[in-house]
């Protein structure tokens, strides 16, 4: 499996099929740039029958390129490269080039081929006259460069105030073009002995951020995201708003700035330079003018890495399977020891001890990026856990989905009045469906939201909810924050820790770490509808597609009361003190027990 071939694939549903593939037993890899690329690369090693794709395929070189399949007749259609070339009377660097001046995917047009006075009207075969008159790209840039118009991105480097560029149009194209060329020649892939290798030119980089080879194994097999890279190698990095935009995700935006602080702080340890001196800003498609920058925090950093010292020494120490919430417990139960860790340090860490195994196993690793995720959220210090995680030691389940819904709360972004929903034209209402539960049913609808539907791997076919669907985007916005604060960690211990790990333990991580499926609002549709007064029959015939009604029901509402009582535990923290939570959870506590023992 790879990244993409030709549009654009989020990331999410990228995962998703991974998590498909490897369940139907598959082995399953991503590419480390781009899927072209690779599958070029396995063609040429005749690691495959054949490559199925769109035409930019022909751009790395790929000799035959089926196209389409009709698997009704049993056909396919195939475009052969060197026929191509022949029909055209061009060599393949000429071709290439003048596929460049049309423009794909990664390099606009030419500017010249859609100015009137050069190109009546554009078309492929304009680029190509382009080439066989100037031979070359760099040249045809050259002697045209009195015909390119002002771009886009400049308008907007000039809106937003960023410093503009000292080169004029032509020669900013020219050194777009050359380098999307030279990462077309030198394509980065992973090789049958499992390196990412830049081919043909090793010194050639596609990004200004060199990342070490077990960064590209944990992407390959699917182990993190890409986006914490992302936001490592771009100068720039923008939110857009979901399909289903309100203020409240705004709101819930604005807090993730303090979860990207520190997990890019983590990942800036595996860099040869660090980002000190190069924050990252963020821009808000949905915010106008309003620019965000993540910045360096040292005090943070040192602090993290001291709690990550002192976590190793414990992971010695295990001796039960590691859940979210094992880092708190063993913190607490060798506390006396960890107070005199300094002296522990001088007599050597016992985890370095030769005679030990220099690897970590999975249940270590796990231990290991759980300490790291709680240390920063602030649930874990080097001393032990704070008072918030010490509500939380009794849980036996939920662990996930419990310090999601803290982190709402903490932020203030977990809300049980309407949404407010922004329309296209920036104007907000309320959906009159999201008013009618009122504010009790909306409550526990959307705690809710937090845990997953269980269909039997079928998707969601039941009613959608607007309302809930927009808040939906507010948790989603969070649970990706905390996955990529666990992808950072990975990449800190797989890089930065002083044993090595086994490409097979990440491998096995990618299926069993914490916040890597996104919920549906399927549980929380279906829990208003009990709300509202549907019998279990009822459901049933409304959401054929749930596999258990009744144990969906009964875990819900299990769920609810757990925190419910979580609340309680924390009633004297300020983001509940000040609000009035506690009085409307137990509310809809006792609305729902009554609905659970009336229908079931």
């Amino acid at each position: 499996m790879f990244g993409q071939l030709s549009g654009y694939v989020s990331p999410t549903l990228q995962s998703a099929v991974q998590d498909e593939l490897r369940a139907e037993g598959m082995d399953v890899f991503r590419s480390p740039s781009a899927a072209a690329a690779q599958l070029s690369y396995l063609y040429e090693l005749h690691c495959c029958h054949a490559v199925f794709g769109g035409l930019e395929l022909l751009l790395y070189g790929v000799e035959e390129v089926i196209c389409s399949m009709n698997f009704t007749r049993g056909t396919y259609e195939v475009v052969r490269l060197q026929d191509v070339l022949d029909d055209l009377v061009l060599d393949f660097k000429a071709f290439l080039d003048a596929c460049l001046l049309s423009g794909f995917d990664v390099c606009r047009t030419f500017p010249p081929l859609l100015n009137t006075t050069i190109c009546k009207k554009f078309s492929f075969q304009a680029a190509v006259d382009i080439i066989m008159k100037y031979h070359t790209a760099e040249d045809a840039i050259f002697q045209l460069r009195e015909h390119f118009l002002l771009h886009l991105d400049s308008v907007l480097q000039h809106m937003i105030g960023e410093d503009p560029s000292e080169m004029d149009e032509w020669e900013k194209y020219k050194v777009q073009l050359v380098r999307v060329r030279q990462r077309l020649l030198h394509p980065k892939v992973l090789t049958i002995g499992g390196l990412a290798r830049t081919l043909g030119k090793p010194d050639f980089e596609e990004t200004n951020i060199k990342f070490p080879n077990a960064l590209y194994h944990l992407l390959s097999k699917g182990v993190i995201s890409t986006f914490p890279c992302d936001i490592i190698t771009a100068k720039n990095v923008i939110d857009t708003a979901p399909i289903i935009d309100s203020q409240e995700y705004m709101q819930c935006m604005e807090c993730q700035t303090c979860y990207r602080n520190r997990f890019v702080d983590v990942l800036s340890q595996i860099l040869d330079k660090t980002l000190q001196t190069r924050p990252v800003s963020v821009w808000r498609y949905f915010l106008p003018n309003r620019q965000l920058y993540l910045k360096h925090d040292p005090v943070f950093l040192k602090f993290w890495l001291d709690t990550m010292q002192r976590s190793a020494y414990l992971s010695s120490h295990l001796n039960e399977p590691v859940e979210l919430i094992t880092p708190c417990h063993m913190f607490l139960k060798f506390q006396d020891s960890l107070s005199n860790f300094s002296s522990l340090q001088e007599r050597k860490d016992p985890t370095q001890n030769p005679n030990l195994a220099q690897y970590y196993n999975g249940e270590e690793v796990r231990f290991l990026a759980f300490t790291g995720l709680l240390t920063i959220l602030g649930f874990l210090t080097n001393e032990g856990p704070t008072e918030v995680a010490e509500a939380l030691l009794d849980l036996d389940e939920f662990q996930e989905e419990t310090i999601l819904f803290i982190e709402l709360l903490r932020q203030g972004c977990f809300k049980f009045s309407p949404m407010n929903i922004i329309d296209a034209e920036g104007a907000a209402s309320q959906n009159s469906k999201d008013v009618e539960l009122g504010d009790v049913r909306r409550l526990i609808a959307r705690v809710c939201l937090l845990l997953p539907i269980h269909t039997d791997h079928k998707p969601w076919t039941g009613h959608v909810h607007r309302g809930l669907s927009a808040f939906s985007c507010v948790i989603t916005a969070f649970q990706r924050s905390l996955r990529n604060s666990l992808d950072s960690i990975l990449v800190w211990l797989a890089v930065c820790s002083k044993k090595s790990i086994p490409l097979s333990v990440m491998g096995d991580l990618s299926q069993t770490l914490p916040y890597r499926r996104e919920r549906s609002s399927g549980c929380a549709v279906f829990v208003s509808k009990l709300l509202r007064g549907a019998s279990i029959e009822d459901l049933q015939e409304i959401f054929p597609e749930v596999d258990d009604p009744k144990a969906t029901l009964q875990r819900a509402h299990r769920f609810f009361k757990q925190i419910v009582r979580i609340v309680e535990n924390l009633s004297s923290q300020p983001f509940i003190s000040s609000t009035d939570f506690l009085q409307v959870f137990r509310e809809a506590e006792e609305l729902f027990d009554k609905c659970v023992e009336d229908r079931l």
